[in-house]
């Protein structure tokens, strides 16, 4: 009972079909795709241009944290659904004159019966201090009822903020990746024309 939840079930939107009823033969034949596509220009250099940019770039990084911080985020809305435990221990200790307070009152004020030294007829011998320690200790449980859904909910909207976040950081990655190739391809272009112009200048 405590994990049901009355809440209606969210309503899934069917996407529209617009795919088409056949596709034509791959010429890669059957191989998979690369997700790491300019390693198959087999060039070192190349490789080397871009996990230095990867590693390098700050939108990355910056990528990357949001996720983290979006991951934390789902952590605690996911942990609604756990019971919450509480515990806490207290320690005190008190020392007080016997001539003080109640204790006073009980044992006499020390003046004895004029020597000083013996206490009232009746009152048995008192120490001088009275000290006590005490000692506690409590444990509790909570567990809330998700009767409306609040909590489905947020953990649903968490983990779609998460998964949303996951694929901003990989079309940064995409698009840093693409602008790193497209310049390193457009600096060898350019090192070509100059070589050409150079055999036709006699250079």
């Amino acid at each position: 009972l405590a994990g049901c939840s009355f809440a209606p079930e969210p309503l899934e939107i069917a996407p529209e079909a617009r795919l088409p009823d056949a596709f034509g033969t791959s010429p890669g034949g059957d191989r998979p795709a690369t997700v790491a596509w300019w390693t198959d220009f087999a060039d070192p250099a190349l490789n080397r241009v871009v996990d230095t940019a990867v590693a390098a770039n700050l939108d990355i990084r910056e990528a990357v944290a949001r996720v983290e911080e979006v991951r934390s985020q789902y952590r605690i809305a996911r942990s609604a659904f756990l019971p919450s435990v509480q515990a806490s221990a207290d320690f005190s200790r008190t020392d007080v004159p016997a001539n003080a307070g109640q204790f006073g009152a009980i044992f006499g004020d020390g003046e004895g019966d004029g020597d000083g030294d013996t206490p009232p007829e009746g009152v048995p011998d008192r120490p001088d201090r009275f000290a006590f320690e005490t000692f506690g200790a409590s444990l509790g449980f909570s567990y809330e009822l998700d009767v409306w859904g609040r909590i489905r909910g947020g953990r649903g909207a968490a983990l779609a903020d998460l998964a949303a976040t996951g694929w901003d950081l990989r079309a940064i990655e995409i698009g840093v990746v693409a602008e790193t190739i497209g310049g390193y391809f457009e600096i060898l272009e350019l090192g070509r024309r100059t070589d050409i112009l150079g055999e036709q200048l006699g250079l």
